[in-house]
């Protein structure tokens, strides 16, 4: 996952957003203070020269001191940076934690879904097999008993032929 992609705001586990500062923003400062800071050594370095070989002079006491402070606020501006750039990895690092922890229940809760889902399967199976027995069975059951009902229309037709006959042969 780059910097870039990571938002500005993220909520963490007890819905409080995180502010996080932009990575190109820690990217151009990284770079102006990597830009300054050997001009400002190269100046110190002078100043300290000329500061030491004559510690009267107001003039080059004035030139040291000024190189002194710009050398420290620059150091001062890498070590808040720095303090920056270790804060957001913290507060990703959280994150990603949380994210994870959340994932592995996700996983979890996943895993009890697919075998619910197999389990309804292998019934939905089974009740598809039952359904086709039943099925099968009705429609046994159901010639079975139209051939029971062509067979007695036909006892009943017969019989009534045989008996019609022999009270036509008995008159």
């Amino acid at each position: 996952m780059e910097l870039e992609s990571y938002t500005n705001t993220n909520t963490n586990q007890n819905g409080n957003m995180n502010v996080l500062k932009k990575p190109a923003g820690f990217a151009s400062k990284l770079n102006n203070l990597n830009e300054t800071m050997p001009l400002l050594l190269d100046e110190f370095q002078k100043a300290y020269v000329f500061y030491n070989m004559a510690p009267a002079s107001e003039e080059y006491k004035n030139f040291y001191y000024n190189a002194r402070n710009n050398v420290i606020s620059t150091n001062t501006q890498l070590f808040m940076t720095t303090n920056d750039i270790q804060k957001n990895i913290e507060t990703i690092n959280k994150d990603l934690i949380i994210l994870n922890k959340n994932i592995q229940k996700q996983k979890k809760i996943n895993e009890k879904l697919k075998k619910e889902l197999s389990s309804v399967d292998s019934n939905m199976d089974s009740s598809k097999q039952r359904i086709n027995e039943y099925t099968e069975m009705y429609r046994s059951k159901y010639l079975s008993n139209i051939t029971v009902f062509i067979g007695i229309v036909i006892g009943i037709f017969a019989c009534k032929k045989i008996f019609t006959v022999k009270n036509i042969v008995q008159k």
